[in-house]
């Protein structure tokens, strides 16, 4: 029980301390705030299921964190990417008139 109120107790800490940069890591990347925002809540949501089953090396743990918000981003980019809208001449000829 004491692990996991320590677990917790870090978790809080990391993520006053690294919100605020992962948010700015992710909004660089996607320029998008709403996205962003949402991004960031998923790598801290990944950290801390992480931390509860595992224990990640506290002095690894910024890397750790910027890993996971880079591959989120990653996911983000080919789920996007992967299945483009395609839009058709006479469909865009249609929306100018």
């Amino acid at each position: 029980m004491e692990n996991v109120a320590y677990k917790s107790s870090y978790f809080e800490t990391l993520y006053e301390t690294m919100w605020p940069k992962i948010y700015n890591f992710i909004y660089f990347k996607i320029q998008n705030i709403e996205e962003a925002q949402e991004l960031t809540q998923d790598v801290f949501h990944k950290i801390y299921k992480q931390l509860l089953v595992s224990s990640i090396d506290e002095s690894k743990m910024q890397a750790y964190i910027y890993a996971t918000a880079r591959n989120i981003v990653n996911d983000l980019w080919r789920k996007k990417y992967r299945n483009p809208k395609i839009v058709y001449l006479d469909e865009i000829a249609e929306m100018e008139e």
